[in-house]
Formats: C-alpha cells, sequence, structure tokens
C-alpha cells in the first residue's frame, strides 16, 4: 500500500479544498491519470497520480479542506514508502493569516444566531475570495472616477467587420498605459515601494459558480485583437493552470456584460488600478467607464489622465 498525502501548496498556502474526485475506491489508476482537482487561493488544481495502481481508499470527501501532508488516498502499489508527490503551484496572490471573526464587541442576536446554524460554511475559491476583498478593502485608499466614451464608430453599417468590443477595450487599456505608467504598477503599503511596468499584463475578471477568478493575459501591449480573443476564449475553459493567475499588473472587469453602468469594484495589491466597463448605451452610443485608483500612490490627475488617454483610443 501506498499513502499520497496533499502535497506542498507553495508560496506560503498551508491547505487546500478536495474540489471534485475523479477516481473511485476500486478503480485502477495509471499514471498521471487525474486523481483529483483541488482549489487553492484563486485556482483550481488538477493532481495527477504519481504511480500506478488500485485505488484503495480515499481519506477525505469532496468539499473537505486539508492541510499540507494529511493523507489523500490509498492506493495498492509495488512501493514499499508512502510518498509526497510534486508541489501544486498556487496563485500569485497569498493571505497572511488574519482574525476575520466577529468583534468581540458585537453581539449576535438569536436570530442570527439561528440562521447561522443552517447556513454553509465557504471554502475555496469563496473564502479565498472574501478574504482578498476584505483585506484589500483595509488596506487599500481607493477613489474612483466615471467617464462615458463615445463609441458611435462601432456601430457604423458601412464596416465590414464588427468590433471586439473587449479586446477593443483591452488594446484601448494598454495605450493608457503607455500615456500613463503610474496606473500599471505594483504598489507595496509596508515598504513604499512602487514598481511601474513597461508590459501590460492584463488580469481579467471573471464572473464563475465559484466565485471571481482573474486569469492575466500577459504582455497584451502586444497582441492583435484576434490574439486577445483567442486567449479570451481559452480563459472560458472550466480549469485553468496557476501560472495563468500571477503577476497581473492592471484589471478589467466588463460588468455591462450583464448589467450595471457604472461600478466600482476593489483594487487588489499589488495592483493599482481597476477598470469597470458598464452597459453600453446603444442609444446614444456611449460606452460608461469606471476607474478605480489606490489613492495612497495614483494622484487624481494620473488617474485623469489615463482615463482621457483610454477614452481618446476608444
Amino acid at each position: 500500500m501506498t499513502i499520497f498525502y496533499l502535497p506542498d501548496l507553495g508560496e506560503g498556502l498551508a491547505e487546500a479544498v478536495i474540489h471534485e474526485w475523479h477516481v473511485k475506491t476500486g478503480d485502477v489508476l495509471k499514471t498521471d491519470q487525474l486523481m483529483l482537482s483541488v482549489e487553492t487561493a484563486k485556482s483550481i488544481v488538477e493532481v495527477p497520480s504519481p504511480f500506478a495502481g488500485k485505488v484503495v481508499q480515499l481519506f477525505a470527501s469532496q468539499g473537505a479542506t486539508l492541510k499540507t501532508g494529511e493523507a489523500l488516498i490509498d492506493i495498492e502499489t509495488d512501493q514499499q514508502t508512502a510518498t509526497v508527490a510534486g508541489k501544486l503551484e498556487s496563485s500569485d496572490i497569498v493571505l497572511e493569516e488574519e482574525n476575520f471573526d466577529v468583534s468581540p464587541s458585537v453581539t449576535l442576536s438569536s436570530q442570527s444566531q439561528n440562521w447561522l446554524a443552517k447556513a454553509d460554511k465557504i471554502s475555496g475559491l469563496r473564502l479565498s475570495m472574501a478574504k482578498n476583498m476584505q483585506k484589500a478593502r483595509q488596506e487599500v485608499l481607493q477613489a474612483t472616477i466615471f467617464e462615458k466614451a463615445n463609441i458611435a464608430h462601432w456601430f457604423d453599417q458601412n464596416q465590414s467587420t464588427k468590433p471586439d468590443i473587449t479586446s477593443s477595450i483591452i488594446q484601448a487599456i494598454c495605450k493608457a498605459c503607455k500615456v500613463e505608467p503610474a496606473l500599471n504598477s505594483w504598489y507595496d503599503g509596508k515598504t513604499q515601494k512602487r514598481l511601474i511596468h513597461d508590459k501590460v499584463n492584463l488580469g481579467l475578471a471573471l464572473d464563475t459558480p465559484e466565485g471571481l477568478l482573474v486569469p492575466v493575459i500577459k504582455n497584451a501591449q502586444t497582441k492583435s485583437s484576434d490574439e486577445l480573443r483567442t486567449t479570451i476564449n481559452q480563459f472560458k475553459e472550466k480549469n485553468l493552470s496557476p501560472e495563468l493567475f500571477q503577476e497581473g499588473t492592471i484589471t478589467l472587469s466588463n460588468i455591462g456584460t450583464l448589467a450595471g453602468i457604472y461600478g466600482t469594484p476593489i483594487v487588489m495589491p499589488p495592483t493599482v488600478a481597476i477598470i469597470a466597463i458598464g452597459k453600453i448605451d446603444k442609444t446614444h452610443h456611449q460606452l460608461p467607464i469606471s476607474l478605480s485608483f489606490d489613492h495612497r500612490v495614483v494622484t487624481g490627475g494620473e488617474a485623469a489622465r489615463f482615463l482621457a488617454a483610454l477614452l481618446e483610443s476608444l
């Protein structure tokens, strides 16, 4: 028998949630066959079998939270020793251990206690989102400015092809980053250090049943509209590799595909800006834009210059 333990998650992460088992007791596995998927900070990671053999026992069920080194699966094999296989890579955002419990000064009513007894504990991506958002809100001094872009040319009936809206917005953001690079940067509040980037690694906020995902389009400033569309379509696949969530320098949230005119999405450190696109006003040919920025390091003038460049490009 060989027991497979939860591998080292890396990036300081000490636990993961079992998202889905792809095997059951009695199954015969091949080496590198997919065994299960686990949820880490901001990604779902697929875990393959490190060796061939027969599944004897699953030590945890779907939804269970396991710490690094805890037993996952028992496989009947010729190997003689228990194994911790590989290393699970995680997303680029790692939380410090913090206490997010209710303050002792707050007393829950009996009604609150009743519903809490019936409520389900969130985990995985949604729990990570909750912690990340709260930490960001506590740290960032956020401000937002709003505008509308004139996009009448998108509705020109004489055009042979219609523009890819999301790709056009991304290309406009890249041009704005060149005009005002202060928005395409990282900032660390503890050390008061800022790093301005030459490359635009654009995080694209995606709404999923498990929670918020923000895969990153690397070097977006070098990509054509068709290349951007191909990458965006790939992001819509169910499982994304962990490296796709790393090194984002600025973020785009396209809320207008569902509903909403303006929005103030949260700026996630170490980035300093996020652009929210609202629902297109097809009557007046206008595109609502919200630019939220970290006012600790970005001035109002810098934000306005960036937005003006974005409007001009659109």
